[in-house]
């Protein structure tokens, strides 16, 4: 899969963490000061308990097993995100919803692609949702597209 890479000025980087729902080419990044800044589609999961293998999230390479609240600022990244576990326990700044607010929130496991993960999707809880502010009637309703890059 070929990742096209685009490098611009700092007040362009501003201008697509404020308006991530313009779109750009799938999978593509920007590079600004050797920061990566990528799109994604976010998802409402809820990390209150961890689920069985037959189905649910589970957390995978980062603490495996543990429980991690809702309350939490809490992410999965799709599989070549997740790095193989690179990003486990890192923090990453997500951008995005209506105001265009920015959260930071901890990797805590894989959205794993052999279960049907899209390459563009980040779980987040509902404490991301939150931050984002992002109405509640709306949590994994609609389509919300993000930036975000590794805090």
């Amino acid at each position: 899969m070929m990742m096209m890479m685009k490098y611009c000025s700092t007040s362009t980087l501003l201008f697509l963490l404020l308006f991530p729902s313009i779109p750009f080419p799938r999978n593509a990044v920007v590079v600004v000061d050797a920061r990566v800044v990528r799109k994604a589609r976010l998802t409402l999961v809820s990390f209150a308990t961890v689920w069985e293998e037959d189905g649910g999230w589970v957390s995978r390479g980062c603490d495996s097993g543990a429980v991690v609240g809702d309350k939490e600022k809490v992410v999965a990244l799709s599989s070549s995100w997740f790095d193989k576990g690179r990003r486990c326990n890192k923090y990453v700044r997500i951008t995005g919803g209506d105001s265009g607010r920015t959260v930071t929130a901890r990797v805590v496991g894989e959205c794993d692609a052999s279960l049907g993960c899209d390459g563009d999707v980040i779980d987040a809880s509902r404490a991301v949702w939150m931050g984002l502010k992002v109405g509640s009637r709306d949590w994994g309703r609609r389509r919300l597209y993000v930036s975000w890059y590794d805090a």
